[in-house]
């Protein structure tokens, strides 16, 4: 078994960057049925939130974790230039690790933010409809379900409620004062907007 964990994050790109390989629910089964067909991956699960687009995989026979890097920045066509210098590649226990900080939101923007186990787990789902999520997978992902959630009841890390939607609203707060009979003008309608709109009323 040769697992990888491939992608780009807030740590290693910017947002603009970030958005070029970002790809919607809807694209994503195609993405992983093409890693197989491409003798890329034998299994994969693809996480792509506004923070993240990160490919778990096991990666076929003599293909390393750069190798699957590489050939998910084609994916993008004729973005895969500007990609190229933001990607991060880590093999086997490197990868492992990276999983679980990722589910236990250690790797997060926001240290300890919650919606980040909702989204793996929804990227399983998807991989797992789409029949690319086989036994490695599996127990991958379950795996670090279970840390992520050790994580939240053993440690102090969700003792408050966090998001990146909180923290500029407290932000806004430390700036301007009280928020009591403010404007704010909320862009996008996403359940980010909905957290910061949940935490100006608050």
């Amino acid at each position: 078994m040769n697992l990888v964990a491939v992608g780009l994050s807030h740590h290693t790109a910017p947002v603009e960057i970030r958005e070029q390989l970002a790809m919607g629910p809807t694209l994503v089964p195609d993405l992983l049925q093409r890693m197989r067909s491409d003798s890329v991956g034998a299994e994969g699960v693809l996480l792509s939130t506004c923070n993240r687009v990160e490919l778990y995989a096991v990666a076929s026979r003599g293909q390393s974790a750069q190798d699957v890097a590489e050939w998910l920045v084609r994916t993008r066509g004729n973005r895969a230039r500007s990609l190229a210098g933001h990607v991060f590649a880590y093999q086997q226990q490197d990868a492992l690790r990276h999983v679980f900080r990722v589910a236990a939101s250690l790797d997060s923007m926001i240290v300890g933010e919650p919606q980040i186990v909702g989204q793996l787990r929804d990227a399983y789902k998807v991989a797992t409809t789409a029949q690319v999520a086989g036994p490695v997978m599996r127990r991958v992902m379950d795996r670090a379900l279970h840390v992520a959630k050790r994580v939240r009841t053993e440690t102090d890390i969700s003792r408050e409620a966090v998001s990146v939607g909180r923290a500029g609203v407290e932000l806004a707060r430390q700036v301007l004062g009280s928020l009591g009979g403010r404007s704010a003008l909320l862009i996008g309608a996403g359940g980010h907007g909905k957290l910061v709109a949940t935490s100006l009323l608050g």
